[in-house]
């Protein structure tokens, strides 16, 4: 299954080389492959390129015996994404989506700089807005153990932390920069208008606040 999606990677490479600067992945993880094409029909296409992954990975959580293999597959294809980038592609925003939390939507960054310039960049831009953002600095164990070695404050930055399953080279990476993006529904599927427009919201501002 990993050399179907591989090879539509391949195929959608001829795709990206006029896409816009800012590729948003859809698909990944299969079950949310409706909600991302809801959010891809709505994309201004000067701005933004969807990328779709019509065969992705479960979002659900493998079995013990089957959990090597399932990050294997995950780092495989996340890394092919990231390898067939165009150069003048310079954010990759990897949209996600589950059911409904303790917030409307969650961004990730390495960067806490980043964060607080998007975060700065949605409430200006959308002043009246009471979307609950969450966001959420990506970090190693190599940095966690790094702080705890100089005794740095690790929540210093006001974000919450996550250390990802998907390869450091990716979500650390310049050029592209790295935004995943997971938008809390209420029912499985393809999500209702609310959840397109604070999708469209948010990525029209993490856009401008990385590359205006």
């Amino acid at each position: 299954m990993i050399w179907q999606r591989l090879k539509q990677l391949f195929q959608a490479e001829s795709e990206l080389q006029n896409s816009a600067e800012t590729i948003v992945v859809i698909g990944v993880h299969k079950e949310e492959l409706a909600f991302g094409d809801e959010v891809a029909r709505h994309l201004d296409r000067t701005l933004f390129s969807p990328f779709r992954i019509a065969s992705g990975l479960s979002a659900r959580r493998p079995r013990t015996d089957q959990l090597e293999q399932y990050l294997t597959n995950h780092e495989q294809l996340y890394t092919q994404i990231a390898d067939h980038m165009p150069a003048h592609c310079k954010l990759l925003i990897d949209l996600h989506c589950r059911l409904k939390a303790e917030a409307d939507a969650d961004i990730f960054c390495a960067s806490p700089d980043l964060l607080n310039r998007i975060s700065e960049s949605f409430h200006t831009r959308f002043p009246k807005s009471d979307a609950r953002l969450r966001t959420i600095r990506m970090v190693s164990d190599a940095d966690l153990c790094e702080w705890d070695d100089t005794h740095e404050d690790k929540h210093a930055s006001g974000h919450l932390l996550s250390k990802p399953e998907l390869p450091e080279v990716v979500w650390r990476a310049t050029r592209p920069a790295y935004v995943g993006l997971e938008i809390y529904l209420d029912h499985e599927g393809r999500g209702e208008q609310e959840n397109w427009d604070l999708t469209l919201q948010i990525l029209s501002a993490v856009r401008s606040a990385i590359l205006d």
